[in-house]
């Protein structure tokens, strides 16, 4: 199937399913998703060939492999010795087929073989269920139980569901552009959220370090540390999930932090004498320690490494946890969370004393990675300003006065963020202290996202923030750069798109969406990373809408040249739904989660707007063109912002729909997908006639009349039926081009017919048929007369649009004669070679009639 001229494949992430056809054949393919299998249903077989599938491992490796009945498996077992815990993986393969048969091959072999049914379709379940010892035949059994029964839709039925009422209620963003852009960045984020739903479902985190390892093909190479977790890389999935309404996909990344707080707790005592409450290292192990290398984190003293005295982490953690209750409104998560965020500000209130000038500070400590032994770092001090006044408040409403009373004396003792002087321009400093670099974090902007300081709004504020972007040290140095973000948060419209473009260009090096951190070539590399999907899902969702600090922005930093249509949860449960052409919102609609009052920031500057009844149209509020509005919201009713220009009556409803992907997509060099192969000189090529279903592949047939011709020349509607290759047909350049080089549209090209000994695709004689110019047969030599056996090749268009032509694409051939007036390869009138379908001629039109002149390049 994969090998089919006709193969293709594409992913749905509508459906959750990867479909595959060719040759007759269809492979349907999905993790099923409420089961740990990999389900593939295929049809088209030959009923009775045998079918195999192989559970295989790889040496090094020691599994126990077995075969019972319809089920083979292969088990095993890992002790991790650091946290006294045993964890194993298991595969069982069944199918649904007749004769179905397990063996064991070898020692990392189980085999299953059956044939398919006698309508030529199969099924085949590979389970992967949590396994952490045990009888391996008994585990296979249970994991595969009821695999093979049930017709494909029953089976497919409830993934279908899953994955459909995700869509449903996920946040969509549809962007349009000129130039493609937009809607390569589109799919970027459409792919992010899919990873997200498709992996973060379980008890952990499956991303660390931004490896994506769920999706790996690398066996067990793995970059980083594939037990540990660096939040660093995990914060921007987190905020993607907000806008996007799948915060609830957030459960395993609090749950890796809260699960392991007790832990934190003992090595926190332990590791600092007298301190209180809980330090978060940047670089967690799955069970809660925070060695890195060996070496702990959360210390006082020794341990030189990027992360041993990052103490951020812990606070964004909190941080997050107040975002998801803002977001989702649940009190039971923020009465548990409470617990933590309560110790990482009691840290905080111990590492941070009163000095001398009346003011905390933090000292010895790393900002991020770059800057180590730094006093005051930004993301720290940012922390403190942010923290200290939300935990008070919880404090207060939950009795805990002590706390509340820490804080409280604490806020006024926050120190200011320190400042320095880049290219002459007053920024914010990565700390209070000088000193190299030893990563390409920009720890000066951590202020502006995620600590929310600063915004757009004009001032002496969003200068010194806005300077400190254009002068920020590291511009967007790897995949993991917030850049865009910070960006949106500024106003910077423009920034956000080239910001998004480029690192695009930059990071995303494997079709598959996934990204290197550093760029490189994919070539010898061991992981897919995901952090940049999730990059640039934050920074488009920001782009549109931003609610943060209580006042409503839409479109908040939207860049010109991109339409969009989008609808965006924000701080409240809420979904403000809006669409932009050319650079201007038609309407603002706002569905309530809750009773709510909010601000907004008028959407057209200086029009008069007005504020209606989603539903019946009623005026809410009067007209005004102020700069700020008041929407007073009630829940489970909706409004609608609109301008007493273009009001509501006069749109008209469209929906906002899309089709599937048939080609692959661009941005520079970079693709979302596959792009169907180059044509190059030297390969051998099909050629069939598009006047209709029935149009015939190009065919040498029979000896031909023409003097000094070799055959005739028509379409037969099945491939090398009447002979030997005599549909097969080798591209020669007529002008010396090297074979293996692409062949582009306006090339000129000898065609050579591989039945027998090689002829030339010639033209020879006038034709007969009504319309038609010359005939066209082959010869031996590839110019009988001048320019008679060379062609100019012409495609219609191709994806990308680079001048190349590929398989799959639609061609006109121009023949040389005359010069250049030979006139088009054309199918017309029957033949009357037997077994052929149409006569061959040229024709001085492109197209004589629908599709005679048009020819589709496929592989033989």
């Amino acid at each position: 199937m994969t090998g089919a001229r006709d193969y293709e494949g594409r992913l749905s992430l509508y459906d959750g399913q990867f479909v595959q056809s060719g040759a007759g054949m269809t492979a349907l393919s999905y993790v099923n998703a409420d089961s740990d299998q990999l389900v593939v249903e295929v049809t088209g077989a030959a009923p009775d060939v045998t079918q195999t599938v192989d559970v295989k491992l790889w040496t090094g490796r020691n599994p126990t492999a077995h075969a019972s009945g319809t089920v083979a498996a292969l088990g095993e077992t890992f002790d991790d010795a650091a946290s006294g815990q045993t964890f194993g993986s298991l595969a069982a393969a069944t199918a649904a087929g007749r004769a179905v048969s397990a063996t064991v091959v070898d020692d990392h072999t189980a085999r299953l073989s059956f044939k398919p049914r006698s309508d030529g379709s199969f099924r085949v379940v590979v389970a992967a269920p949590k396994y952490a010892g045990g009888a391996v035949g008994t585990a296979a059994a249970a994991a595969v139980a009821g695999a093979a029964s049930g017709s494909a839709a029953a089976f497919e039925a409830g993934h279908l569901q899953w994955w459909h009422a995700l869509w449903d209620r996920v946040s969509p963003m549809k962007i349009s552009s000129a130039d493609g852009s937009g809607e390569y960045l589109e799919n970027q984020r459409l792919l992010g959220l899919y990873t997200t739903a498709a992996s973060m479902r379980g008890p952990q985190a499956t991303s660390h370090g931004a490896v994506a390892n769920l999706f790996s093909s690398f066996k067990d190479a793995a970059d980083w540390s594939p037990q540990h977790y660096w939040h660093f890389n995990l914060r921007m999935q987190t905020s993607q999930n907000f806008a996007a309404n799948m915060a609830d996909f957030n459960t395993p990344y609090f749950g890796l932090y809260e699960n392991n707080f007790a832990t934190r707790k003992a090595q926190t005592a332990q590791l600092m004498p007298g301190s209180s409450g809980v330090c978060i290292p940047e670089v967690m192990r799955f069970d809660g320690s925070g060695d890195d290398h060996g070496l702990n984190q959360c210390v006082s003293t020794g341990n030189d490494t990027p992360v041993a005295r990052i103490l951020s982490s812990g606070p964004e953690i909190a941080y997050n946890m107040w975002r998801q209750y803002l977001f989702t409104r649940d009190e039971n998560f923020l009465n548990a969370s409470y617990p933590f965020m309560a110790d990482v500000v009691r840290f905080y209130l111990w590492r941070a004393p009163v000095g001398s000038d009346g003011k905390r500070h933090i000292l010895d400590a790393n900002a991020l990675e770059t800057q180590w032994h730094a006093t005051d770092p930004a993301p720290d001090v940012a922390a403190m300003k942010v923290l200290f006044p939300l935990v008070r408040d919880l404090a207060t409403d939950r009795g805990d006065t002590t706390l509340a009373g820490q804080l409280a004396a604490a806020i006024p003792q926050v120190p200011q963020l320190a400042k320095t002087s880049r290219n002459g321009k007053t920024v914010l400093a990565w700390s209070a202290t000088s000193g190299i670099a030893h990563n390409k974090q920009n720890p000066d902007l951590e202020p502006v996202w995620p600590w929310n300081l600063y915004n757009d709004q004009p001032g002496p504020d969003h200068t010194l923030a806005s300077d400190t972007f254009t002068n920020r040290v590291y511009p967007q140095a790897y995949d993991w750069g917030m850049d865009a973000t910070w960006a949106a948060r500024l106003g910077r419209n423009e920034d956000v798109k080239n910001l998004l473009i480029q690192g695009t260009r930059d990071y995303q090096t494997f079709p598959n969406g996934f990204s290197r951190y550093e760029g490189a070539a994919p070539e010898g590399q061991t992981s897919f990373y995901n952090e940049w999907q999730w990059v640039v899902s934050t920074g488009l969702q920001e782009a549109l809408v931003q609610a943060y600090d209580g006042l409503l922005r839409v479109p908040a930093a939207w860049p010109a040249g991109w339409d969009v249509d989008g609808a965006l949860r924000i701080e409240g449960g809420h979904r403000v739904s809006v669409q932009v052409r050319q650079g201007t919102p038609a309407l603002v609609g706002i569905e309530a989660a809750r009773d709510d009052t909010l601000r907004m920031r008028n959407p057209w500057k200086g029009q008069q707007v007005r504020v209606i009844d989603g539903m019946t149209g009623t005026e809410l509020a009067a007209p005004t063109s102020a700069p700020e509005i008041s929407l007073r919201l009630t829940k489970g009713s909706s409004v609608v912002v609109e301008r007493t220009s273009a009001p509501l009556s006069s749109f008209t409803y469209a929906p906002v729909s899309g089709t599937a992907a048939t080609a692959a997509k661009h941005l520079g060099s970079r693709t979302i997908g596959l792009d169907r192969a180059d044509l190059t000189y030297g390969s051998t090529i099909l050629l069939h006639n598009q006047s209709g279903p029935n149009g015939g592949y190009l065919d040498a047939n029979g000896p031909s009349a023409q003097q000094g011709a070799s055959y005739d020349v028509s379409t037969n509607p099945t491939p090398n039926s009447r002979g030997p290759a005599t549909s097969v047909w080798k591209v020669v350049s007529a002008t010396g081009r090297a074979s293996g080089t692409p062949v582009e549209s306006g090339d000129l090209i000898h065609l050579i017919n591989q039945y027998g000994n090689d002829t030339y695709l010639d033209v020879n004689g006038f034709a007969t048929q009504p319309g038609a110019k010359y005939d066209v047969s082959t010869t031996a030599t590839k110019d009988r007369g001048p320019g008679t056996g060379t062609w100019h090749i012409f495609g219609e268009t191709s994806s990308p649009t680079d001048g190349h032509i590929r398989n799959d694409d639609i061609v006109h051939l121009l023949n040389d004669y005359g010069p250049a007036n030979g006139g088009f390869l054309d199918a017309n009138g029957p033949s009357t070679q037997p077994g052929a379908t149409y006569d061959i001629s040229t024709s001085p039109y492109t197209d004589r009639a629908p599709g005679t002149s048009s020819w589709k390049v496929l592989t033989p």
